[in-house]
């Protein structure tokens, strides 16, 4: 019996790691005109190739996509990290296109697909989702997104009334919470 014990812990622990990517930080509003805005993605593994991945913004208005991102020849930095943002913003890899990043309530996706599968204005789905973030900025849920992307949470970043100057920060394998943003920061991701 031991050792079937020993092949379901360790079967257990790889289902644990298995997502090795993650939205962990989104800073939709920033001082001023927003030309601070960035997302990163944190992988526990360095170097990770981001090749089939794609970054999708849906807008909560009509819960479709607005901008998608192809992240074919892209990899993780050492640490892990990767960063999409304004091009004023330490560490980037992808600058953001002129829309930007809207405000909320709105989502950011994370997917096993190209750009491609996205033209504007896609609904919101789970079909190769590996992670979304859906946020707001003291708006109301919305429950499109949610619904959409199989989440029941959404993320206030005006929480503490001064979004212009906060992120939503992972804080541990599904919570985030709000903070000054922190691109390429030095606080490692809690698992």
């Amino acid at each position: 019996m031991k050792p079937i014990y020993i092949l379901f812990t360790f079967m257990g622990m790889g289902f644990l790691n298995a997502q090795t990517l993650v939205i962990n930080e989104i800073d939709p509003d920033s001082p001023g005109a927003d030309t601070a805005e960035f997302i990163e993605l944190y992988s526990s593994t360095p170097n990770l190739a981001l090749d089939g991945y794609a970054l999708v913004l849906f807008n909560g208005g009509d819960d479709a996509s607005y901008a998608s991102y192809d992240l074919e020849g892209q990899s993780t930095d050492a640490n892990g990290y990767f960063v999409i943002g304004d091009s004023g913003v330490v560490g980037v890899s992808i600058t953001l296109m002129s829309s930007g990043i809207q405000n909320g309530a709105d989502a950011v996706a994370l997917y096993q697909a190209n750009k491609s599968d996205f033209p504007i204005d896609t609904a919101a789905t789970t079909t190769n989702l590996i992670d979304a973030v859906v946020y707001d900025s003291d708006d109301a849920d919305d429950t499109g997104l949610l619904t959409g992307l199989g989440k029941t949470v959404q993320y206030n970043e005006n929480a503490s009334s001064d979004a212009a100057n906060h992120s939503l920060q992972r804080q541990a394998v599904v919570v985030l919470k709000q903070a000054r943003p922190l691109p390429i920061r030095q606080i490692r991701y809690l698992v």
